[in-house]
C-alpha cells in the first residue's frame, strides 16, 4: 500500500492512540513499548533512573523505551498518548522531548486531541498518516541538538534488544567499536550514566514490564533479565526501585 513516503525514507507506526485525564501522583500506563504522549493540561514528570524531566501544558515527548521510564502527573493533568514507534533508520535518542509542541505544531496537536486513532484506522492511509505527522514533528526538535553519538547508540540498541546478555565494558566497547575509557566517557555525555549503569537501568525496566504483565515468579523475572541467582535480583531491584520486587509487583 502507498503511504506517500519515498521508498528508502525514515519510517513511522503507530496503531492507536488516545486522550486521558490523570488525577495528580497517578501513574500513566505506557501505551506500547515505544511512547508518545502530550500534554495538553497539568504537569507532568517522566522519571528514570537519576533523571526527573517536568513536560508542561504544550509539551511532548517520545520514550522509545518506555518501560525504562515512569510517567507521573504531577497535579490533575490531561496528556494524549500514542505507541508511535520509529523505525530502525530513525535517528533518535532514547527519550526525545519538544518543548512547545503543541504551538509549533498546532494541525498536528489538534488531529491527534479531536481524532484520536481507533483500530478501523490502523491499516489504512490514516494510521500511516498519523505515525508520519507526528513522527516528523518530533525530529524537528532534534534540530538543536548536536547528533547522537553513533557509538554509544550502537551499544544502546545493542543492550535494549538483549538485556539479558553477560554485558561488560569489553563486549560493549567492541561493539561502540572505541576503547573501554572513551565508551565511559561518551556514555555519560550522552546518558548521564556509566554504561553498567545504563545496563541495570534496562534491566530493571524490563523486569518492571514482566512482573506487571506475567505470572512469572520473582526468580524467574530476575533470570529473564540477566541476574544469577534470586537473591541478586532481589539486590538490585530494590535499591533501584526503592521496594523489593514482590511488593512491587502487588503496588504496580
Amino acid at each position: 500500500m502507498d503511504t506517500g513516503v519515498p521508498a528508502g525514507e525514515a519510517q513511522w507506526s503507530m496503531s492507536g492512540s488516545t486522550s486521558c485525564e490523570l488525577s495528580a501522583g497517578r501513574e500513566l500506563e505506557a501505551i506500547g513499548p515505544s511512547t508518545w504522549l502530550l500534554v495538553r493540561s497539568g504537569t507532568v514528570e517522566v522519571r528514570s533512573v537519576g533523571e526527573r524531566i517536568r513536560l508542561d501544558p504544550g509539551d511532548a515527548a517520545l520514550l522509545r523505551q518506555a518501560a525504562a521510564y515512569t510517567i507521573a502527573a504531577v497535579d490533575a493533568a490531561r496528556v494524549v498518548v500514542a505507541d508511535l514507534r520509529p523505525g530502525r533508520d530513525v535517528p533518535t535518542p532514547g527519550i526525545v522531548v519538544s518543548r512547545g509542541f503543541a504551538e509549533r505544531h498546532s494541525g498536528v496537536a489538534a488531529l491527534l486531541g479531536e481524532c484520536p486513532l481507533t483500530a478501523a484506522h490502523q491499516r489504512t492511509y490514516f494510521g500511516s498518516g498519523y505515525a508520519h505527522l507526528v513522527g516528523g514533528a518530533m525530529l524537528s526538535a532534534l534540530e538543536d541538538r548536536a547528533p547522537g553519538d553513533p557509538g554509544v547508540r550502537r551499544a544502546v540498541d545493542a543492550i535494549a534488544e538483549d538485556p539479558a546478555r553477560e554485558w561488560n565494558l569489553c563486549v560493549l566497547a567492541r561493539i561502540a567499536y572505541v576503547g573501554r575509557s572513551s565508551l565511559v566517557e561518551r556514555f555519560r555525555a550522552e546518558t548521564g550514566m556509566s554504561p553498567m549503569q545504563y545496563v541495570r537501568r534496562t534491566r530493571i525496566a524490563e523486569a518492571r514490564r514482566l512482573l506487571r504483565h506475567s505470572d512469572a515468579s520473582v526468580g524467574d523475572v530476575g533470570s529473564a533479565v540477566g541476574y544469577g541467582s534470586s537473591a541478586a535480583f532481589v539486590r538490585a531491584f530494590t535499591a533501584d526501585v526503592g521496594v523489593p520486587p514482590g511488593r512491587w509487583r502487588c503496588l504496580a
